[in-house]
């Protein structure tokens, strides 16, 4: 992979395939084209997940031969790199008749995190069909049955169209059953120490440790790269200045800490839970203190990430 995309909260998305196994106990795969709406740029995304369902015929695929995207905004910015490997839930009720007809309804939730529990990061809802129930351009078994499925997110690096114009849809691919194994990135995840350095006073409203919403967007840019270590090992610093007792900027210092991990853990931030915090209080200031620059600058959040 020798690209790297910017994170965005616009997304398109379009069903490509699925192929679904089994009666009662269920696997799957699902893949769809996903567009970055700021870029341009689409990939394939495939959900590998299993579960349980009821269908008519022990195994079914079907195969849209044009795509219908329809817009969707993740509930902050993400990337492709980002959507690699995360936990995702489908369920999914579909019909395709002898005829080619067809109708189909799932809902799709891709997490923002590691367990079935995380918040959503990117739900996406569709009702489709053909012939009669309006989109043509399908092939696949008739069957009839429904899947609810518990998986992962698998971004397909070896299938990137970049830059494509608004207007313009993929082009469709010759039928082919696919190939289930796909390979992760080549390229390696980052290694060595990282340091952030936030401004508390950009974080926290004056004396308090409660994160103002003007903080998401700078601790969702941290959140993205500590998600990109494969077993990221990670140490929230608080700091504060020189003014008022010693005592309370380092109680003040070691509560912001604090807020900062609790943020990441309810994202769903990998590892988050084992991320280390310490209040620094006074101690390491890195300006002058008889100065309003230079006590904002020490008024700060450092985050370290190995």
């Amino acid at each position: 992979m020798d690209w790297k995309t910017e994170p965005s909260s616009r997304w398109a998305i379009a069903p490509v395939r699925s192929f679904s196994g089994g009666e009662i106990i269920t696997a799957g795969f699902y893949h769809y084209k996903l567009r970055n709406r700021d870029t341009n740029d689409v990939c394939t995304i495939a959900f590998y997940g299993i579960g349980g369902g009821l269908s008519v015929v022990p195994a079914a695929y079907s195969e849209n031969l044009r795509y219908y995207y329809k817009n969707l905004r993740s509930k902050r910015p993400t990337s492709f790199q980002d959507l690699n490997l995360r936990r995702a839930q489908l369920v999914i009720g579909s019909i395709q008749a002898l005829s080619g007809q067809n109708a189909s309804g799932f809902v799709l939730n891709i997490l923002d995190g590691y367990s079935s529990y995380s918040k959503p990061l990117m739900v996406y809802k569709s009702i489709s069909g053909s012939g009669d129930f309006g989109y043509e351009d399908s092939i696949g078994t008739p069957t009839a049955g429904i899947d609810i499925h518990d998986g992962l997110i698998h971004v397909k690096w070896d299938e990137v169209e970049r830059g494509l114009p608004d207007h313009d849809d993929p082009i469709a691919p010759e039928w082919n059953l696919p190939v289930i194994p796909y390979e992760d990135p080549p390229t390696p995840p980052p290694r060595g120490k990282k340091k952030v350095r936030l401004e508390a006073d950009v974080l926290f409203g004056f004396d308090r440790h409660d994160l103002r919403p003007e903080a998401i967007s700078r601790l969702g840019a941290v959140a993205y790269e500590i998600n990109k270590r494969t077993a990221p090992s990670v140490t929230i610093e608080g700091h504060a200045d020189s003014t008022g007792r010693a005592g309370y900027n380092q109680s003040l210092s070691l509560r912001r800490a604090e807020a900062v991990k609790k943020w990441f853990v309810s994202k769903g931030v990998y590892h988050a839970p084992d991320f280390s915090v310490v209040g620094k209080g006074e101690s390491e200031p890195i300006a002058d203190n008889g100065t309003p620059a230079g006590r904002a600058q020490n008024r700060r959040v450092e985050i370290t990430i190995e």
